[in-house]
């Protein structure tokens, strides 16, 4: 428990310092238009997730995300949270994590396509709380 606050921690480090170290500019920029970032859901029966993506400064992007299961259960939903910085290769971005205890790794992956995104997982199980994951197709709500 204490190496996993320790690495949550320093990724907390490493997102503040790139959000809040970002250069300013003032006057006319030259750049292309990027259609990625934007805040994204999916909506289910018994489910539901939302992801946001920024682009940073440094042309990598920033995603975080929470998915719901179990919305109508009295006792609450299952809550799962994720926050990585990724690479767009082509028209997708990746995150590896390697499953706690386990030989095997967690393996998320964003599909983009117009105002729409798909993410696949592997080895989710457990990952976020029983039956939270992420899979699925998202609407771009912003």
């Amino acid at each position: 428990m204490p190496l996993e606050v320790k690495h949550f921690r320093s990724e907390l480090h490493v997102a503040m310092k790139m959000a809040l170290g970002a250069p300013v500019q003032f006057g006319e920029a030259a750049g292309f238009v990027d259609f990625i970032p934007g805040h994204y859901i999916r909506v289910g029966e018994h489910e539901s997730a939302e992801l946001k993506i920024q682009r940073l400064s440094d042309g990598r992007y920033y995603v975080t995300g929470t998915a719901l299961w179990g919305s109508n259960r009295e006792c609450g939903p299952n809550i799962g949270e994720l926050h990585f910085l990724g690479d767009l290769h082509g028209e997708s971005i990746e995150y590896r994590r390697p499953c706690v205890g386990e030989k095997k790794e967690y393996r998320f992956s964003i599909s983009f396509c117009k105002d729409r995104l798909t993410v696949k997982e592997e080895n989710w199980t457990e990952m976020f709380g029983l039956n939270v994951y992420f899979s699925g197709q998202y609407d771009k709500a912003t």
